[in-house]
């Protein structure tokens, strides 16, 4: 399989991809300027993806790569939730390999309800906002919505044994596992290139990992949701969630909080 950096992808079925053909406005829309938003892709370059292995080839999909595994993709009605899973599921692999004893952590999750009054808006409109207690408000010449948000948190703790593999095994795991690591958080990647060093920190307390990745997806799906004049096809291969024309929510995972120590 190809390898493909972390995005927004589109499959299209046979009858899409003629349209596309006629209408070249349409995919652009679709992809964004540069493919900004998202890239149009074959089934061969996702052939040996476990998530193709499950697709119907007679429809369109839209999917999202993995922000930490290069064969991983989801839908975007799902994406929010694998991916700070799999960022999750990443981190405690690698600091099991470290050494580390035990962690703690948080996923916090900002809810955000928007209510748009324009329907025939700018989507690329820049808007400046103020937030007061909870709420922001928003304001520019063309469009005005207001925003309610909330933060959810979710506390975990895992143990592990202790015990460091070697640098050697730490990388052989990397690869079979086929985590980006370029895609990692800077002190994360701190961690691993620390490995071995007997002077390392023993307690991490309050380390962030930004899903930022999260947000600007979410950002993205929104964008090309609210877009009228995209194919009927194309929406609904973004999910229910997205699929009508104007979108009222945007609910993504933030960030995950890390106390960490080693023995």
């Amino acid at each position: 399989m190809k390898t493909l950096e972390k995005g927004m992808y589109l499959l299209p079925d046979d009858q899409f991809e003629f349209e596309l053909k006629k209408h070249p406005l349409t995919k652009q829309e679709i992809q964004g300027e540069n493919k900004s938003l998202m890239t149009i892709v074959t089934p061969e370059i996702l052939e040996n993806s476990q998530f193709m292995q499950k697709l119907n080839r007679e429809k369109t999909h839209t999917l999202i790569r993995s922000e930490v595994y290069f064969d991983k993709f989801y839908t975007p009605e799902e994406f929010d939730k694998r991916n700070a899973e799999d960022v999750a599921k990443v981190i405690q692999g690698i600091l099991r390999k470290l050494g580390a004893k035990k962690a703690d952590y948080k996923f916090v999750k900002s809810n955000e309800a928007k209510d748009f009054s324009e329907a025939k808006r700018d989507i690329n409109a820049k808007a400046s906002y103020k937030v007061v207690e909870g709420e922001a408000q928003y304001a520019s010449s063309e469009k005005q919505s207001t925003e309610a948000s909330n933060k959810e948190e979710i506390k975990k703790t895992i143990t592990f044994e202790g015990i460091a593999s070697s640098k050697e095994e730490l990388n052989e795991y990397i690869k079979e596992k086929n985590i980006d690591i370029e895609n990692l958080d800077g002190w994360l990647q701190e961690l691993i290139e620390s490995h071995g060093d007997k002077n390392r920190t023993k307690h991490y307390k309050g380390e962030k990992y930004t899903l930022s990745y999260n947000k600007d997806t979410a950002e993205k799906i929104t964008q090309i949701s609210v877009n009228i004049k995209i194919s009927p096809i194309f929406k609904a291969s973004l999910g229910a969630k997205f699929s009508h024309s104007s979108a009222e929510e945007s609910t993504y995972h933030e960030e995950i909080i890390f106390d960490i120590e080693f023995g």
